[in-house]
């Protein structure tokens, strides 16, 4: 009789778990399925000291493929707004081309990037380089390749998706994503 009793209570909750991971696992399809596409996004991360204003201006084109990889392209600008007179204020634009991998873990996105090309945007920035050349090793060293970042899907539907950043800290750690294509083709790479 106690047999019976446990074998019934080991079924039902084994039963449990597999109903659980059945619904965990379509509910993570059902995001993938809704992540596929092409998205732009626009942000602004601004901060200041006593001497300047400093924002960070970005636009970028992401496409989440089939596979788990993921392209991207766009523009971003670090702008310095001098506060005081005999400060100058200077911006520098940048364009960008990276290729990543990323993949779903619960609720987060997990991004790891896999290439990235940096190129200065005009003659200014250009200049800017030449007269400054650690700046692109710096650039480099932040984003480099192997480094993994982490969102956190904070709404998702068919033409919009809002993520939180849960890797830098500043004051809107929110991108706001508009989707622009939304099937992408078939990952044929492997």
């Amino acid at each position: 009789m106690i047999n019976k009793l446990s074998m019934r209570k080991f079924n039902l909750l084994f039963s449990f778990f597999l109903i659980l991971f059945f619904f965990n696992s379509c509910d993570i399809l059902n995001k993938e399925e809704k992540i596929y596409g092409t998205w732009e996004t626009n942000n602004v991360i601004s901060e200041e000291d006593e001497d300047y204003d400093y924002s960070i201006i970005f636009y970028e084109k992401t496409e989440f493929l089939r596979g788990n990889r993921k392209n991207s392209r766009g523009k971003f600008e670090y702008k310095y707004e001098a506060k005081k007179n005999y400060l100058e204020s200077f911006s520098l634009v940048f364009n960008y081309v990276s290729s990543e991998s990323w993949k779903l873990e619960g609720n987060y996105i997990i991004e790891t990037i896999q290439s990235i090309k940096i190129l200065p945007d005009n003659d200014h920035t250009n200049k800017f380089i030449t007269d400054n050349p650690d700046i692109m090793e710096d650039l480099y060293a932040e984003l480099q390749e192997g480094i993994s970042f982490s969102s956190e899907i904070i709404t998702l539907s068919d033409d919009f998706m809002r993520l939180k950043d849960t890797d830098i800290e500043n004051d809107d750690p929110y991108d706001n994503y508009t989707r622009v294509k939304k099937v992408l083709e078939e990952d044929n790479s492997r």
